[in-house]
């Protein structure tokens, strides 16, 4: 017989605390968090007070010597003896832990019905009894280690220097064109979870002429076979490049793609990780929590499109509140690989080390209206600079744009001044939820929610 296990459920219902206690492991506990000794018994070198630390809500570990880091179900492999880059030893531990802990409902035993043999030929000509039902199929795997890594990979192809990627940069990410399978004609991107394992390679279409709907600009993983067992890549559940990034880090720059964490890393910005995407799942939420903590600090550099405005509204409502979050002010159509080095330290804002909320720098209020102007993909066209704003200058040229335009000029205006009676008319948000698409209303809401004035 064997035992089917729902992984992802035994790790919710799983105590951290009940694990430790189990192992006999003594740490020094500070609100969440707990350090002490490290455990692990592969750890190398000293066993120094303090290196290990662990969340204990969330389940998370960390040791800054033996870099071992994980889960409360990676820890109990771990403590184990076993290999979490091991599937068996993964099955086994999950069996031993819901058996041990009680956790029936999170698996069951698998029962198969023993095959039977044929009746003997009485030469009746009556037929065979049926055969034996199928063995229920194996769930498949989601986001397991590689067991290979892809070779020959060019990473000299001139669409990566021509894009301003140095050697140091590309060996960093172990990006390189590939020549031949499924990524041939692509650039190979490793994927890995935020343990360092590799699970995936997605690859990045060199040839923009060849981009089409069956042909798509990022190819990313299908399911694999390997033993009669499916693996699948769900980029959802994972965070790109936060292998690189340590637990407890207060400040995180989040990204849409896998180009804008190269070059923000490349510039001076680590702490860059992409959701491969323009939208952020649960799961990659909590990831994100986890390391930055309920007090981390934010910024969001999605790009300057309507999809990455309605990225950046996502993630202010999924983490907003006690994480502190800022966007850049971005022209329409801009991404972070279009800026320089200098460009981008004027964007981003570097938190204080300090345990308070990082305040921006103050921006002066034509910074701001500008900054405001420019989200609007109708507005953004204009060029207006905050040497250049002239409100009514603006409320005169407004005089001339289309219904849409002028219900989000009305609203810049009543922003700026509310108490002025502007020319174009007072902004009224009935008309401009039935002149406005979806992405001008998003604007208007964002700032709703968090209102200001110059």
């Amino acid at each position: 017989m064997r035992y089917w296990i729902d992984f992802q459920k035994l790790r919710q219902e799983l105590s951290f605390e009940k694990i430790l206690e189990q192992y006999n492991v003594k740490l020094h506990r500070k609100g969440d968090q707990a350090t002490g000794p490290c455990p692990l018994p592969g750890h190398t070198g000293e066993r120094k007070t303090g290196s290990f630390s662990a969340n204990v809500p969330k389940g998370i570990f960390q040791c800054f010597s033996c870099k071992g880091q994980g889960n409360l179900f990676d820890f109990a492999v771990l403590m184990e003896g076993r290999n979490p880059k091991n599937g068996q030893d993964l099955r086994q531990t999950g069996i031993e832990l819901a058996k041990r802990y009680g956790l029936q409902h999170v698996g069951s035993e698998i029962k198969t019905r023993p095959k039977l043999r044929p009746p003997p030929n009485t030469g009746n000509g009556k037929p065979s009894p049926p055969p034996a039902p199928p063995e229920r199929p194996q769930a498949p795997l989601v986001n397991t280690e590689l067991p290979f890594t892809l070779q020959d990979l060019d990473p000299t192809h001139p669409y990566l220097s021509d894009r301003g990627f140095t050697p140091a940069t590309i060996e960093t990410f172990g990006l390189g064109f590939c020549k031949k399978g499924r990524l041939a004609g692509r650039i190979a991107i490793p994927i890995h979870d935020w343990h360092g394992h590799l699970i995936a390679y997605a690859g990045r279409l060199v040839d923009e002429s060849a981009i089409s709907n069956e042909n798509p600009k990022y190819l990313f993983p299908g399911t694999r076979m390997a033993n009669g067992v499916a693996h699948e890549f769900r980029k959802s559940l994972v965070v790109y490049n936060a292998n690189r990034i340590l637990l407890g880090t207060k400040h995180l720059v989040i990204v849409e793609g896998f180009a804008a964490v190269w070059w923000l890393t490349q510039n001076g910005f680590p702490n860059c990780v992409a959701l491969m995407g323009s939208s952020l799942s649960r799961e990659q939420a909590k990831i994100i929590r986890d390391f930055v903590g309920d007090h981390g600090y934010l910024t969001v550099f999605t790009d300057g499109d309507a999809p990455g405005m309605r990225c950046h509204d996502e993630i202010r409502a999924q983490l907003g509140g006690a994480i502190t979050i800022d966007r850049p002010s971005l022209k329409l159509g801009a991404q972070p690989t279009d800026f320089t080095k200098a460009e981008l330290e004027a964007l981003i804002v570097r938190p204080e080390s300090n345990e308070n909320h990082p305040i921006p720098p103050a921006l002066s209020k034509e910074d701001r209206i500008c900054g405001l102007i420019r989200e609007f993909p109708s507005l953004a066209i204009l060029g207006i600079e905050p040497q250049d704003w002239n409100p009514e200058e603006f409320d005169k040229r407004s005089l001339k744009f289309s219904q849409g335009e002028r219900s989000a000029a009305q609203f810049v205006l009543s922003v700026w001044n509310p108490n002025t009676r502007w020319q174009c008319g007072r902004f009224d948000a009935i008309e401009a939820a039935s002149r406005l698409d979806e992405a001008h209303r998003a604007i208007i809401t964002r700032w709703l929610q968090a209102p200001w004035w110059p």
